[in-house]
């Protein structure tokens, strides 16, 4: 009888696909491509939240589904749900300055050249004398500590890179590896801690010696937000100038003047030679802004009709990307248009084609409403969907299931990963099925990943599918463009998802949830990192790493971590920003029993949790 019920099913869905689903591939590939164009082009400026192409794609989006005849999706009537989102910490250059003085001499550093501020230390001023720190390590269980015996109290702290002996495999600092004592976050919480008033950083002989050679770290090259110490970094060459008037004394007192001698002192016998820098002063202001921007959801909505008309299917698809890229960019130190045409111009267009399919052009209606929501802010954390939650325009207890549409512009002769598949009873069979119909080779998947816009509906209870063809060597670089698109296999895509959601719009029972396991990320840091499984606000606007919520089954939801929280600190790790929460999980082994220190409203709470096995990319 049930088999039987789910064939009455399928067949009405047919029904209803054939008259609101009326396909011209031809038509359809033009359409797609005309949008794909548009909303990968550089004039849209990489779709990023602080650019007007962000807002010029919202605009779009909107027409386009006024076009097709759905309603807006707000409150007011109309299609836009404006959020605020927090951008990045950035540098006020003039007003950012470095001075240098050495008895009676003042020299003023040139910005760029001679030094570059250092955001993770975040804005202030300082004017004090200089102290030589050796390389900022206090490390107890090693028996090694630069600050011992030095007093930093209102003090600038001059510190190397990196940490003593790197190129001996015998080191207590973890050999020729990168120890913890080296992260950049550890240092300048160590300083702080010491009293300093101020920090400043040099490259290490090493460093200065590789291929880059003495280059000045970029001011958000250590990410940004750790304490307020005001932080910058001078080349090798402007500190050797004051070491030749001030030196330093080795332990045996014999003159250092230049840091290759100051880190063969330290590296003979492993002992600090922190100490004043004679009679020498440095004058550090960090001048720094913080900008928010107000940014749109787009919202529309295909009312439903008949008993099931208060019942709700959620279609997305984010349309945000990574503007001139900076944080997420795979190419970190290229200042380019990253135009996003697989992520996500592929899933907005899909969208954009499958409201003009479902849409009332024709007078007919699905028997559930269709609520059609373009997500922003996904690059920054999930912004966009996570604050459409908890401002819902609908009621979530009436959505029957969500399906999301990011990155499917890459199929190729590759299945369509379907994922979700277990969330919902029978997805799987009707997934299948649907595909069968279409001889659409797909990839069904039982859990869900949590880096993408579906998660925070999983996490609401409600039956979630996100549709996805791969992530590929253009992923986050400027070369996600609309030239490497697979336009046949979009069309593919949008026909197979079009049949989805008429089916879950027509059927006459909702699917129940189902929790499932939660899978792999879409892309980011991979490698053998240990696994926590949280879900990160990529937004900053606070002194360590927001987070939005965690993985059902996964170590921090076991070890109780929660929604909003903060994370501060993971075992001897600081964590500022998502760099620390990476240090952290390459640090430490699966299967370790750390303390995660996180704030949570206004207290810091101390929690427990053993980190799991790797999974490849994830958080």
């Amino acid at each position: 009888m049930r088999t039987e019920k789910r064939l009455i099913v399928l067949l009405l869905t047919l029904s209803f696909a054939g008259t609101a689903v009326a396909e011209n591939r031809e038509a359809a590939l033009g359409r797609l491509s005309g949008d794909l164009k548009y909303l990968a082009g550089d004039a849209l400026e990489g779709r990023g939240v602080d650019t007007e192409g962000n807002r010029k794609a919202a605009e779009f989006i909107r027409d386009q589904f006024e076009a097709a005849g759905l309603v807006g999706g707000m409150e007011d009537g109309g299609f836009f749900q404006e959020f605020p989102i927090t951008l990045a910490e950035d540098v006020v250059p003039n007003e950012t300055s470095l001075s240098v003085t050495i008895g009676d001499e003042q020299v003023a550093l040139e910005l760029g050249k001679d030094f570059n501020p250092l955001l993770i230390g975040n804005g202030g001023r300082a004017n004090a004398g200089l102290v030589f720190a050796g390389y900022g390590i206090n490390a107890p269980k090693l028996g090694y500590n630069d600050f011992e015996g030095v007093d930093l109290s209102g003090k600038i702290a001059v510190i190397l890179r990196k940490e003593p002996q790197q190129d001996d495999p015998n080191s207590v600092f973890n050999g020729t590896e990168i120890s913890p004592h080296a992260f950049i976050r550890t240092k300048i919480k160590a300083a702080a801690d010491a009293g300093a008033a101020g920090l400043i950083l040099v490259n290490d002989p090493t460093t200065a010696e590789g291929k880059k050679g003495d280059e000045l770290v970029k001011p958000t090259g250590f990410g940004s937000g750790s304490v307020k110490l005001p932080f910058a970094m001078i080349t090798q060459t402007q500190f050797n100038r004051v070491l030749q008037t001030s030196p330093l004394k080795g332990t045996d007192q014999s003159a250092l003047s230049s840091v290759k001698e100051i880190a063969n002192a330290i590296d003979a016998d492993l002992k600090p030679i922190s100490q004043p820098i004679g009679d020498t002063a440095a004058g550090l202001t960090v001048a720094t802004k913080r900008e928010t921007v107000t940014v749109p959801n787009v919202v529309g909505v295909v009312p439903g009709s008949g008993d099931l008309a208060d019942e709700v299917i959620v279609v997305g698809a984010h349309f945000d990307h990574l503007g001139y890229g900076g944080f997420g960019s795979r190419k970190p130190g290229v200042k380019a248009v990253h135009n996003g045409a697989d992520d996500n111009a592929s899933g907005t267009a899909v969208l954009m084609e499958l409201a003009r399919r479902l849409g009332q052009q024709d007078g007919s209606q699905p028997r559930r409403q269709l609520v059609f929501m373009a997500f922003n802010g996904e690059e920054r954390g999930l912004l966009g969907s996570n604050y459409l939650l908890k401002n819902s325009p609908v009621d979530l207890s009436k959505v029957a299931a969500m399906v999301n549409l990011d990155m499917v512009g890459r199929l190729g002769a590759k299945p369509l990963t379907v994922y979700g598949v277990g969330t919902g009873t029978g997805l799987e069979d009707l997934a299948k099925s649907l595909a069968e119909k279409r001889q659409l080779k797909i990839k069904p998947v039982q859990g869900v990943i949590g880096a993408s816009d579906h998660y925070g509906f999983y996490q609401k209870d409600i039956p979630s599918i996100h549709l996805f063809t791969g992530t590929t060597p253009e992923y986050h670089t400027p070369e996600d463009d609309f030239e490497t698109l697979d336009l046949a296999g979009i069309v593919g895509v949008t026909e197979y998802a079009g049949d989805l959601v008429a089916a879950l719009s027509t059927e006459s029972q909702r699917r129940t949830f189902q929790k499932v396991v939660s899978k792999n990320r879409k892309g980011g840091p991979g490698g053998n990192m240990a696994h926590l499984g949280v879900v990160p606000d990529y937004s900053g606007g606070v002194v360590g790493l927001r987070i939005t919520g965690t993985s059902p089954g996964s170590p921090a939801a076991k070890g109780g971590l929660e929604e909003d929280d903060i994370i501060t600190k993971m075992g001897d790790i600081p964590v500022t920003d998502i760099y620390g929460l990476m240090n952290g999980l390459r640090t430490y082994k699966p299967g370790e029993r750390i303390d995660i220190v996180v704030t949570r409203g206004d207290e810091e709470v101390t929690l427990h949790v053993v980190l799991g096995e790797p999974k490849g990319r994830h958080e």
